[in-house]
């Protein structure tokens, strides 16, 4: 009888073992999949690694990221926004699934849930990077006084990123308290005079905008094409 009950428990360790394994190697392959951008592969994985029901409760939240990461990148943006919200119900100070919810927020035009997640996360870990995507949301939201001061913050914290002197320029052109002097020691603090450096001329009022179009298009980056036409005409609007 004993035997009988050791073989059962033994049989039954052995399917409760085998069916853990392969939700981990699910997710672990997810993972994988994930880093190199396979999304289908991705989305494919973590899914049956959360079916599986028996993963790891610290491995849900980080399969429900990156699941919606997948979803994201491919437009799903509402199975995307429903992924990152599980993971964070699942995990309330997950700060990456919060930035990550704020795009997914942007995605389905909701920006005042994007600025909720962006503050939410800013108060876990302030950030130039969080700083920065809240400032674009709120000077899209045409508020450009909020917008000047998160990009104020972020500049604190990342005070040789171009970009964001750029828009902290345009904040408070729009705003009404663009300060050239400021501005100018804002600009100093920068060690490269390579691209977007001329959008910077172009606000100081150093470069025309024909001649910043020229640079722009000097070695046919479309990229640069195309922030050159995005950034002249915010400041036309200016």
């Amino acid at each position: 009888m004993w035997r009988g009950t050791l073989v059962l428990v033994f049989v039954l360790g052995c399917a409760f073992s085998s069916a853990y394994s392969a939700a981990y190697e699910d997710f672990s392959r997810g993972i994988s999949a994930s880093n190199r951008q396979d999304d289908d592969q991705a989305i494919s994985l973590f899914s049956s690694a959360l079916a599986a029901g028996d993963l790891s409760a610290s491995l849900q939240p980080v399969a429900y990221f990156d699941r919606g990461r997948a979803y994201l990148r491919g437009e799903q943006c509402e199975r995307a926004l429903a992924d990152f919200s599980a993971a964070l119900k699942l995990r309330p100070d997950y700060r990456e699934a919060l930035t990550a919810r704020a795009d997914a927020d942007t995605c389905v035009n909701n920006l005042a849930a994007a600025i909720d997640d962006l503050t939410t996360a800013i108060k876990l870990l302030p950030a130039a990077p969080a700083y920065f995507a809240r400032a674009r949301l709120r000077y899209f939201s045409r508020d450009f006084t909020d917008a000047a001061d998160d990009l104020s913050e972020a500049i604190k914290l990342e005070p040789d990123y171009p970009y964001v002197v750029i828009w902290l320029g345009l904040a408070r052109l729009r705003a009404g308290t663009f300060d050239a002097r400021r501005f100018a020691h804002d600009v100093s603090q920068l060690h490269s005079s390579e691209w977007p450096y001329p959008i910077l001329l172009l606000l100081q009022g150093n470069c025309m905008p024909e001649s910043v179009m020229s640079l722009a298009s000097r070695d046919g980056d479309k990229g640069k094409e195309c922030e050159a036409d995005f950034y002249i005409a915010e400041w036309h609007l200016s």
